[in-house]
């Protein structure tokens, strides 16, 4: 069964699969305004992609269910992603702006796999109660009033994928990054911060990325879409700045070697004049 190209507004589940086949695609939908459930999954196999969730009170609700679900908007929900009881992989999604929280996990929902989704301007970006064991790396944790809120204690969750591959960004972290290596001990920055990013004593961020994740340096430093004397200047007044100093800029890093130096301040003049 495909689900596609669908518009639900103002019911109780826009789109309710409990119990049913597998190998559902719920893919292109527009599910939003005053749905309790925008999508509502119970004991399903399904893939849930490219839609835009907005304006429900759970965006995606899921129980016992185990989907894959990336590449979708979803906003202003009282729940984004809302799990329970379930294992789902969770990637790809803008998860932002105005969701009460953008991520649940609830009731023993474990083992999931939250990756390279940006979660921003929420309240509670991503919110626990009584689950563990959940791996959550390359996600953009930006700007939410509490990036992760714990309302159980004594759970473990795994948030990287080692070295070097590291953890998350957290906009309310900037840990400098002199050092490299598996123990950051090591000469050299890595893009990686050298200090943790501490939850709990049960959730640490052991290598918590410096830039965003997917985030690719370039010489249009202040995006307007072409590279002038201004983004010449944006680098100057960074010049020799690194993470962790006051004038420090990541836009201005262009060759994203943990500091602003001749070597970015060159690379401009080399793209001088060309729109992007």
């Amino acid at each position: 069964m495909r689900a596609r190209n669908n518009v639900a507004a103002a019911v109780w589940d826009g789109i309710r699969l409990w119990s049913s086949s597998n190998n559902n695609s719920i893919f292109g939908n527009n599910i939003t305004g005053n749905n309790d459930n925008g999508i509502s999954l119970g004991g399903s196999f399904n893939a849930i992609s490219e839609n835009n969730i907005t304006k429900n009170y759970h965006g995606v609700r899921l129980c016992s269910s185990s989907n894959n679900i990336s590449g979708n908007n979803i906003a202003a929900n009282n729940a984004g992603i809302h799990i329970e009881y379930s294992y789902n992989v969770i990637s790809g999604n803008n998860i932002a702006k105005n969701n009460w929280y953008g991520v649940a996990l609830n009731w023993s929902a474990s083992s999931n796999i939250v990756s390279g989704n940006n979660i921003a301007n929420n309240y509670l970006g991503i919110w626990f109660w009584h689950s563990s064991n959940n791996r959550i790396y390359h996600n953009n944790f930006i700007d939410n009033t509490q990036q992760v809120a714990f309302y159980s204690s004594g759970y473990t969750n795994l948030w990287g994928e080692g070295y070097p591959s590291g953890g998350n960004f957290w906009s309310d972290y900037n840990p400098p990054d002199l050092y490299s290596g598996p123990y950051q001990n090591e000469t050299g920055s890595d893009g990686i911060g050298d200090v943790s990013y501490v939850m709990d004593k049960n959730n640490i961020d052991r290598y918590p990325l410096i830039y965003p994740y997917g985030y690719v340096p370039t010489p249009d430093v202040n995006n307007d879409g072409i590279v002038d004397i201004e983004d010449l200047t944006i680098c100057a007044l960074a010049m020799w700045s690194y993470p962790g100093h006051p004038k420090w800029n990541p836009q201005a890093d262009l060759n994203n070697d943990g500091i602003i130096d001749i070597i970015d301040s060159v690379m401009i003049p080399v793209h001088f004049r060309e729109t992007l």
